[in-house]
């Protein structure tokens, strides 16, 4: 989880609150065409920079996990399932990127529940989801649940918040 926050800090969460200042002076002067285009930018920004991150840990999780952690009790059996989680973890990478940015248009909009209601049926459908497919996938079907769930709440985010800046 770590190794999939580190992107996510690195790339969409700065991008995320260094828009939140302006985004909320657009919204309190009314400039809600350009508050749009600003929050459109930095989710393309985040976006840019976090699906390439997110194709990478894909590509290099075992060679990366066998690097960092492979010593000692932890070998490669754990690092082979640490890969499979880390893979399916990396899909929502994408999502998580997106939510930071959303959300953050939400707050300038001095609308907090919103994000906290969809975050909710969010954290309900990736809890039911990781526990139907872990029966099958077991530790890949956990995080894929979880990287689903995160990609739902971030496109019930992007729709909700295109229908609020719809005049």
């Amino acid at each position: 989880w770590l190794i999939i926050l580190f992107p996510l800090g690195v790339f969409a969460i700065p991008f995320a609150e260094a828009s939140l200042p302006t985004l909320s002076s657009l919204w309190v002067q009314g400039q809600r065409d350009i508050f749009g285009e600003q929050y459109l930018w930095a989710l393309r920004i985040a976006l840019f920079l976090t699906i390439p991150a997110s194709i990478g840990l894909i590509t290099i999780a075992t060679p990366l996990l066998s690097v960092l952690f492979q010593r000692g009790e932890f070998g490669a059996e754990a690092t082979a399932l640490t890969s499979i989680a880390l893979i399916f973890y990396s899909i929502g990478l994408i999502g998580h990127a997106a939510v930071e940015v959303l959300t953050r248009a939400f707050f300038a909009m001095q609308d907090t529940k919103t994000p906290v209601f969809v975050a909710i049926a969010s954290l309900v459908l990736h809890m039911l989801l990781s526990w139907v497919l872990s029966l099958w996938w077991g530790i890949g079907g956990l995080a894929l649940g979880v990287s689903i769930g995160v990609l739902v709440e971030a496109l019930g985010l992007y729709w909700l918040l295109g229908k609020r800046l719809r005049p």
